[in-house]
């Protein structure tokens, strides 16, 4: 399939959705893996000895690709982000698979166990004042992305819907504030910047917004743990600034599937740089420019186009969907 080049935005939104899935699903088989180790990199490869999920099939997304389909539903169907909704929704991914393939839950994060687990035995919502700072996984990062798709309003705005997200299973400030900046730096690319600049002014568009409304602890997060973070260090952990960096170094390369090769060979989490680099790189090439045998690969296909052709229809409804 194809997206016609007269909608520019269509090509990207579904680019950024299809990139994430694609990333995520083409990383797979290679997670926790060490980078000498990962050598073909491909949606079906033919030299892959030892995939990380011996049950699971090429071409099937995990929890970074279930999750993100999770958020963009509850967002389509309540025309807002509701903490609650969302919660339940992921309770059912976690029992029944909801919005994965196959219905197949598998690879859960252990922090996002643990406060998904919390909400279903209390059966409600109470936020963590006081989170521990070495939980600072990328749980609320890999899922984030349909937010940037679906909003249509002010930065500030964007940025308080992308940390309310991450209060369910990531709420230290640090794992909010990287959500802030990789939304900011997605709808940067959605306009049409460079990653190079949609970087840059996000940064600077992130610190005058935490200066202007006094979001002090959010602003020492991001000078101090974020922006400072040594590049050269990046190696594609599931720690969510290092997730992020190494996601944010891999989306300069000059094509989507170069992107995508790169966030892999890091090694380690394989699936969710993938992931988080490949809703941007998504983006920023278009799904015009997502190799076909990568698309036609993916499975579970059949839920994602509805959720597209409803997020193109309520949201974007001066463009005619095709």
């Amino acid at each position: 399939m194809k997206i016609s080049n007269n909608y520019d935005i269509e090509n990207k939104i579904y680019g950024g959705i299809f990139g994430l899935l694609i990333g995520d699903a083409i990383g797979v088989p290679y997670e926790f893996k060490e980078k000498y180790e990962i050598k073909d990199i491909d949606i079906y490869p033919k030299d892959l000895k030892n995939k990380t999920y011996p049950n699971v099939r090429f071409g099937t997304w995990s929890d970074d690709g279930a999750q993100s389909l999770i958020l963009l539903s509850s967002l389509l169907d309540n025309n807002k982000l509701d903490l609650t909704d969302l919660l339940n929704r992921l309770v059912k991914w976690l029992e029944n698979g909801y919005m994965s393939v196959d219905n197949y839950t598998f690879d859960v994060g252990i922090q996002t166990y643990a406060y998904i687990n919390a909400y279903r035995k209390q059966k409600k919502f109470e936020i963590d004042n006081s989170p521990n700072e070495y939980h600072n996984g990328n749980g609320s990062l890999m899922r984030c992305l349909p937010l940037a798709l679906w909003h249509k309003g002010s930065s500030k705005e964007l940025i308080d819907l992308a940390h309310k997200q991450s209060l369910i299973t990531h709420p230290h400030i640090r794992s909010q504030a990287c959500c802030a900046l990789y939304c900011l730096i997605a709808k940067n690319l959605l306009l049409g910047f460079t990653p190079e600049i949609a970087i840059k002014n996000s940064k600077h568009e992130l610190i005058n917004i935490y200066t202007k409304y006094n979001y002090f602890d959010a602003l020492k997060e991001l000078k101090n743990q974020i922006l400072s973070y040594d590049l050269n260090e990046c190696h594609g952990g599931s720690y969510v600034v290092d997730s992020l960096m190494s996601s944010l170094v891999c989306i300069k390369e000059p094509s989507y599937s170069t992107v995508i090769k790169k966030a892999i060979s890091f090694g380690n989490d394989t699936d969710t740089t993938a992931c988080i680099a490949g809703g941007l790189a998504g983006i920023r090439f278009g799904f015009n420019n997502i190799p076909e045998h990568w698309i036609s690969g993916l499975r579970g296909k059949e839920i994602v186009y509805p959720l597209l052709k409803r997020l193109l229809e309520t949201r974007y409804s001066n463009i005619k969907f095709i």
